[in-house]
């Protein structure tokens, strides 16, 4: 997860989620529109929507929460 923004400030964030998306194929990239790394401060609404969407395609079930 990175502001769309965030490249304004330095460019390590947009490399950082690269190698990230490298490293783990598996994850889902999310960039939000109008903040930079202070994301739920700067967008609030489309932060809480992006996080709602994606626990809505990756469920936490009572098993899965009680693996410790």
């Amino acid at each position: 997860m990175t502001g769309a923004k965030s490249r304004e400030l330095d460019h390590i964030w947009e490399e950082r989620q690269a190698l990230l998306l490298a490293w783990l194929p598996a994850v889902e990239p999310f960039v939000l529109p109008e903040a930079t790394h202070l994301l739920q401060l700067q967008n609030p609404r489309e932060m809480a929507e992006g996080l709602g969407a994606f626990f809505a395609r990756h469920p936490i079930s009572a098993s899965s929460a009680n693996r410790g």
